[in-house]
């Protein structure tokens, strides 16, 4: 993996969501009734909530690499039609690196090392192997089930035709496995099959249908995306986890995200900002 695949890995892990006045909520899980994939997705996608941007003022964020951890705090805006905006502030209250995330592009200053990178979100998307990197990072900043993508053909994260739903430990289970084909394509296998290239497993709250637990592991690829949902509050009348947890594996590293969630608000303006200073070098020039 080089350094231009880092610095969108770092992107992922580098964000933070939050909220103003909580309530705890808490749940008695009664008897799980046995529904359709189909069913059990439309009422996972129907609990979301439908808002055009979220503006996550400040929050606290600790991040551990190899082992070393690091506590920032973060602030992030988002448009969901047009972009995502994340900044990273040293606890001095410096900011040290600063990364957007549009439709089409990534972009991504270094402030402490005077670095930048820019790059078209179809490379990015070829480095990770996946249709759309930021509806995966969406997705995952906003709570929502984020499913595979055949790299070939179609986006499969909405169809149910692709999942096997189970109720284990008292919440729904999606799973589905795939294979790689010898025409690079891939395949819906059982997931006892002993050439599993690529594999999902999502849980599901059956009170409130509030994904907990979403999982990506390409194993060809030896990357390992694991996001884990809890201490859900109710912020502004909605349903959202106020802590997360988010890891990643490659082959050569391992990451941990811990947040914890304090401020934000839905359905505000939010506008995008970067500049790059003409001493900053290029990261791709060192390459």
């Amino acid at each position: 993996m080089n350094r231009v695949k880092y610095i969108f890995i770092f992107i992922i892990l580098c964000f933070l969501i939050s909220c103003k006045t909580t309530n705890k909520v808490s749940y008695k899980y009664k008897k799980v009734e046995k529904i359709s994939t189909k069913h059990l997705l439309n009422n996972v996608y129907n609990s979301s909530k439908d808002c055009s941007t979220i503006f996550i003022k400040k929050g606290s964020v600790s991040i551990t690499q190899n082992g070393k951890t690091n506590n920032l705090k973060s602030s992030i805006k988002i448009d969901k039609e047009n972009f995502i905006q994340i900044s990273l502030v040293a606890p001095l209250g410096i900011e040290i690196a600063r990364a957007l995330l549009t439709l089409d592009s990534v972009k991504f200053v270094n402030f402490h090392d005077k670095e930048y990178f820019f790059d078209n979100i179809n490379n990015i998307n070829k480095l990770l192997n996946i249709n759309s990197s930021y509806s995966l990072l969406q997705g995952i900043l906003s709570n929502s089930f984020f499913g595979l993508y055949d790299f070939e053909d179609k986006d499969l994260s909405y169809s149910d035709r692709h999942y096997k739903t189970e109720i284990n430990s008292d919440l729904y289970t999606l799973s589905t496995y795939y294979k790689k084909k010898n025409n690079g394509k891939y395949s819906r296998v059982d997931e006892n099959n002993k050439n599993i290239s690529i594999y999902q497993i999502c849980k599901i709250n059956p009170n409130n249908f509030r994904v907990t637990y979403n999982c990506i592991k390409d194993v060809e690829n030896n990357l390992f995306l694991e996001v884990k949902y809890s201490d859900f509050r109710i912020y502004q009348d909605v349903l959202f986890p106020s802590k997360m947890q988010i890891i990643l594996k490659t082959k050569k590293d391992n990451y941990k995200l811990n947040l914890k969630i304090l401020n934000l608000a839905f359905d505000v303006p939010v506008n995008s900002n970067i500049r790059i200073l003409k001493k900053y070098k290029n990261i791709k020039d060192n390459e």
